[in-house]
């Protein structure tokens, strides 16, 4: 098996290059987004219910996706096993999944949500960042897998959370910004939530 820090800082470089994060995105998912982030205002689709959110309550979710210049903003988590659960309506349109020889991806659906399972199929000395389960979401966060990544893309239903995202890596969990490591655990979490503060919504951050 490769070590940790080797798949770390190859998914580092990785994250760096952007073009090399352009993998075959959710094509055949089913899943389709109803505004680009960094465009204007839109309407999130919740049960038949609306919320309006301006692009500049929106600036900070598009802004925390992002690289930023130098790859300042570049940030990766890892675990022998991923979770990752996020609105559909705002994260189909900026996931890129990125799939190697070795990694086997089924997609279904659960009511409205679309589901994508990758499974790395290879052996210890076949794993690196190129290889195991990989994406990217926007172009400053990588998730990986060392075996099994499982994407849902949530149709929202509670009109109180808009915008969500979780992340949660079990096993040999780390997570990190560009080559350096800030946390190893048995679980690891991080994502965030758009709220209602006041009149406004605002994007609170969890885990980095």
């Amino acid at each position: 098996m490769m070590t940790t820090r080797f798949l770390i800082v190859a998914t580092c470089v990785l994250a760096l290059g952007l073009t090399a994060c352009q993998g075959g995105g959710l094509t055949g998912g089913g899943a389709k987004a109803t505004g680009t982030p960094g465009g204007g205002a839109r309407t999130t689709a919740a049960g038949g219910a609306g919320v309006h959110i301006t692009p500049q309550e929106l600036a900070p979710v598009d802004a925390h996706f992002r690289a930023g210049r130098g790859g300042s903003n570049t940030r990766w988590i890892l675990g022998d096993v991923v979770d990752v659960v996020a609105s559909r309506e705002y994260f189909a349109s900026m996931i890129s999944i990125n799939r190697g020889p070795f990694v086997k991806r089924v997609d279904s659906k659960a009511g409205e949500d679309v589901l994508v399972t990758l499974t790395f199929m290879g052996s210890g000395n076949q794993a690196s960042a190129a290889n195991n389960p990989r994406i990217q979401i926007g172009t400053g966060l990588t998730v990986t897998a060392y075996r099994t990544l499982r994407l849902r893309l949530a149709a929202t239903k509670d009109t109180r959370f808009p915008v969500r995202l979780h992340i949660t890596a079990t096993g040999n969990a780390s997570r990190g910004h560009r080559e350096e490591i800030i946390q190893r655990a048995p679980v690891i979490t991080m994502g965030g939530n758009m709220v209602k503060s006041g009149n406004r919504w605002v994007w609170n951050p969890v885990g980095g």
